[in-house]
């Protein structure tokens, strides 16, 4: 399988001709203001707060003999989920948001434990421990990427059953024949009976010793968001895609995404943008928490095209929104300091045809379409 960098939707994306972006003098002085911040304060430890789950085991073990072992792997997961969400551009903290699971599943001699959950309404984080140490033929196959796991992660996964996955894996030519000698977990996951729909991209983090930290997130593809401000039955079911392991891991937990939904800012929209294929849809908030910045939509985007939202924000800084078509824009992770204390966005409709699967995009390829529009962020 493609390399996380290589696949975004099945599109490669050509950023050579991008203009170089320049810090203003406002972000210049956030980031000096944030830098004198981290300079002068000791480094704070980030504990996440731990939800109501069918394992409680966490909690016992952190307050008894073991809670500095605890707190280390609490720390050390939501550090990687911090590091996973920021891409090193932004300084975030999950941990009030994040539903500490710990709990593990043995089959086949693979031990597959759930750290963590971050539940928001269309997105959904799972952090994971997958220990090969008991599988010698596996350990010695990891050997080969000599620590360089992140290269076996996939971007653009969208699939109903494990088949279908093992399908679409098996049709992408590999590189490098030892994709074919590791297991590779997919998963599926029901939310309050019903299974998530989306696309689902994984990325293996860190591996010593036959242990691998795997994330695996959703971008879910849903008419009407998930609600948050309650508990929300989970189940999560991996297998391996790669037929390496017969084995399969079951977890089923309550996950709670209040805290979340309520350090959310959310500002109502009511507004019809015209897409390039002649329909229409219809923004409907704008919302902004630990996880992003995000435009909601209702309609559909054209299904050939890669569409995206450019301008400005009230101070003459570019900001630009990825549509990744389950009903909202994301904004680019390397604008997310342009968003903070703005009044309004004034926006225009970017275009790219999708001429053929996996051919390159150039930035020369989107055009603008239709009028500029501005809407209210406060």
């Amino acid at each position: 399988m493609k390399n996380i960098y290589e696949l975004m939707n099945e599109i490669k994306t050509d950023t050579e001709n991008y203009p170089q972006e320049v810090l203003s003098e406002f972000e210049a002085k956030k980031w000096n203001k944030k830098l004198s911040k981290e300079l002068k304060r000791p480094r704070r430890k980030k504990y996440a707060s731990i939800a109501a789950c069918v394992v409680i085991c966490m909690a016992l073990l952190a307050a008894g003999p073991f809670r500095e072992q605890v707190k280390a792997a609490m720390n050390s997961t939501i550090d990687s989920l911090n590091e996973w969400l920021a891409m090193d551009i932004t300084d975030r903290d999950v941990s009030p948001y994040t539903n500490v699971i710990n709990t593990s599943v043995k089959d086949d001699k693979i031990d597959v434990k759930v750290e963590a959950v971050v539940v928001d309404d269309r997105e959904l984080l799972i952090s994971t421990i997958q220990d090969f140490s008991k599988r010698k033929d596996i350990k010695k196959h990891m050997k080969q990427l000599d620590g360089d796991v992140e290269r076996l992660g996939v971007w653009g996964l969208e699939f109903d059953s494990f088949d279908e996955i093992r399908k679409e894996l098996k049709e992408r030519p590999e590189e490098d024949p030892i994709y074919n000698e590791i297991p590779f977990l997919g998963t599926i996951v029901t939310l309050d009976g019903e299974q998530i729909k989306g696309t689902q991209i994984i990325k293996p983090k860190d591996y010593e010793k036959g242990k691998m930290r795997v994330i695996y997130r959703y971008d879910i593809d849903r008419k009407e968001a998930f609600d948050l401000s309650k508990e929300l039955e989970m189940k999560i079911e991996f297998q391996d895609v790669n037929r390496i392991s017969d084995g399969k891991w079951e977890f089923a937990f309550k996950a709670d995404g209040r805290e979340l939904a309520a350090n959310t800012m959310t500002v109502d929209l009511d507004q019809k943008v015209a897409m390039p294929d002649g329909s229409e849809i219809r923004l409907t908030s704008y919302k902004q928490n630990e996880l992003g910045t995000y435009i909601y939509y209702e309609g559909k985007t054209p299904k050939d095209n890669i569409t995206q939202f450019r301008g400005t924000n009230d101070r003459n800084e570019t900001v630009w929104f990825i549509d990744y078509g389950n009903g909202r824009f994301q904004l680019d992770l390397w604008n997310e300091m342009r968003t903070q204390d703005i009044e309004s966005l004034t926006l225009s409709v970017y275009s790219a045809e999708i001429t053929s699967k996996g051919q390159s995009v150039k930035e020369s390829s989107y055009k603008p379409y239709g009028e500029p529009f501005t809407i209210s962020v406060k």
